[in-house]
């Protein structure tokens, strides 16, 4: 019994081997028979364009053969060699229209993309893929030519596309990149997902700059709900352009990360902790109105040390507390205290924009780079931290009705320095 258990077992091994090794000897002919298909295929298109070989030609027909040259096609999700004809016509060559159906270039482009945005250079990349570049018919200049274009294609996309969902909250920022200023502009709709709705290239934060992001905005037909919460820095641009553009269908509330910078900036360093501690804790509070006493206690307490951090927090003191203000839920409250929507999103591609070595002026290479990584991490977004509160706070905040929370237990609040 046990020698014919030991019989069967060899037996299905050696099945097995066999028909695997019928399975690649089936898929090497079958590829083979491809490539030669398409071989053939592109010479009957060749003697469509110039005739048969060595035949004479009227003078109407103009095309003639010009050699041939290496090339790959994908085949059956591959990249195989072939020999491609070549056309020429009055000086010029001819596309095969046979070659240039085989040959998309879609794949080539988002490959590069990815590992463009991954941090790989242009000067890197025929080192990092030295057995293949050759075979593939990469170069150097090949990789930043279809960078470009996909890169183009996403900063377009963004500033481009329209949404069927209404936008309950806009951020806006300005992000600094090789001594520009890029208004970006994130919207969340009332499922909590985020999304980012247009970047545009200035000298600064200027009102007119940021008035002109928000009417494409309208161009483009974005929706937004009758009453819109808006986040930004304290930039006093920003706040005209918005007043500008929503009347007094929004409210604004002033990251308090930024602020915290201000003031910390006008403060000696052994004060900086304590500070911090307090200002921290102040936005733990739920109350508007326990807020507001808290914050003017801050006040007189850095009234006594340096009266600039007293006058920096005095400067847009309300806008701090815009979102305790109109109560918005505390389960979603700490995602809009802050512009770190925009800022985190932005971590990541500040690596890669530090790597570039030159950047050229009076081109949109900053912005293409900008959007294409941005674009990039928004496909990794998720919607926002208690996102299912939305639609109650909605309805209470477009009516302009806020009730306070009181099932709301103060929990620290971790914001970075």
């Amino acid at each position: 019994m046990e020698n014919q258990n030991k019989t069967n077992n060899k037996s299905q091994i050696e099945f097995g081997f066999y028909r695997a090794y019928a399975q690649s000897e089936i898929e090497l002919l079958v590829r083979r028979k491809s490539i030669e298909l398409i071989q053939s295929i592109l010479e009957e298109e060749v003697e469509a364009l110039c005739g048969k070989p060595f035949s004479r030609k009227g003078e109407a027909e103009l095309a003639y053969r010009a050699g041939s040259e290496k090339v790959s096609v994908r085949v059956f999700n591959k990249k195989e060699q072939i020999k491609k004809p070549r056309v020429r016509e009055g000086g010029r060559e001819v596309l095969l229209q046979t070659y240039a159906n085989l040959k998309t270039e879609a794949d080539l482009g988002k490959v590069i993309f990815k590992l463009m945005v991954s941090g790989l250079t242009t000067r890197r990349f025929q080192e990092c893929l030295a057995d293949v570049s050759d075979i593939l018919g990469i170069s150097k200049s090949k990789v930043s030519k279809e960078f470009v274009k996909e890169s183009r294609s996403h900063f377009t996309l963004i500033n481009t596309r329209k949404f069927s969902e209404e936008f309950f909250s806009i951020f806006i920022d300005g992000i600094h990149v090789a001594d520009e200023v890029l208004v970006v502009i994130l919207g969340i709709d009332a499922n909590g997902n985020k999304h980012f709705l247009s970047i545009v290239q200035g000298s600064s934060e200027h009102s007119e700059i940021v008035l002109l992001a928000l009417r494409k905005l309208q161009d483009r037909e974005i929706k937004f709900t009758d009453r819109v919460l808006v986040v930004s820095d304290g930039s006093k641009g920003i706040e005209k352009a918005i007043k500008q553009y929503f009347g007094d269908k929004y409210d604004h509330q002033r990251c308090i990360l930024h602020k915290m910078r201000n003031i910390t900036q006008a403060l000696p360093k052994e004060f900086h902790q304590e500070f911090q501690l307090q200002y921290k804790s102040i936005f733990n509070l739920n109350e508007y109105s326990d807020a507001i006493i808290a914050l003017r206690n801050l006040e007189d307490w850095l009234g006594q040390i340096s009266e600039s951090a007293k006058q920096s927090l005095r400067e847009g003191r309300d806008l701090l507390l815009t979102c305790h203000r109109i109560n918005v839920p505390i389960a979603i409250r700490k995602t809009f205290l802050t512009t770190n929507p925009i800022d985190s999103a932005f971590s990541h591609p500040r690596f890669q924009l530090n790597r570039v070595k030159r950047w050229r002026k009076n081109r949109d290479m900053t912005v293409r780079w900008t959007g294409a990584l941005l674009y990039s991490q928004e496909l990794h977004f998720r919607k926002i931290k208690g996102y299912e509160n939305i639609p109650k706070f909605l309805e209470r905040f477009i009516k302009n009705e806020f009730v306070v929370d009181e099932n709301f237990t103060s929990s620290q609040l971790s914001m970075s320095a």
